[in-house]
């Protein structure tokens, strides 16, 4: 083994890292992963040795991919119809296979550098905060409705709006 790892430079054990292989790409259930090391010879071509044995890559049960307009758009608002001001969008969540996710987002957005406009947002219905569970059924679209709901702190200035989150969707 010392003689393997002297001949690997630049190459350290234990060694760590990720295959990514497109959603679309046909990956058979024999697919494997070994490292191998390769000579060449001047004038003789070379060979490659396989280092160990072959791993099985085990493939992900289910994948999930959502599609739409990430924007809420308030329009435009007047200062007397801020607060419960509602606009939302409706995105389109499809997995490989059939269970329930979690969607998870902010409770809250800051509209405005001095917090006087905010956003509370639901998923579905409900606070995302702690996370909204969502069935699924195989490669089936399923609507998800992100809502927004404006409210202010204060006095607002008249003026252009804008926040952002972040929307998790992870297995429970």
């Amino acid at each position: 083994m010392a003689d393997i790892r002297r001949q690997m430079s630049g190459f350290s054990i234990p060694f760590q890292g990720s295959l990514f292989v497109p959603k679309d790409s046909k990956v058979s259930d024999s697919f494997c992963i070994t490292f191998a090391q390769g000579y060449s010879y001047s004038g003789a071509g070379g060979v490659v040795v396989p280092v160990g044995t072959c791993a099985q890559v085990i493939k992900p049960t289910m994948q999930c991919e959502i599609k739409g307009n990430t924007n809420i758009n308030h329009g435009n608002v007047s200062d007397a119809a801020i607060d419960g001001n509602e606009a939302a969008t409706t995105l389109q969540l499809t997995c490989t296979g059939e269970s329930s996710v979690i969607a998870k987002l902010s409770s809250a957005v800051n509209l405005r550098a001095d917090r006087s406009l905010y956003s509370k947002l639901t998923v579905g219905g409900k606070s995302a905060q702690g996370g909204v569970e969502v069935f699924m059924e195989k490669d089936l679209p399923r609507p998800v409705v992100v809502k927004s709901t404006l409210f202010s702190n204060g006095t607002v200035e008249p003026g252009a709006f804008s926040g952002s989150t972040v929307l998790t969707i992870s297995p429970p």
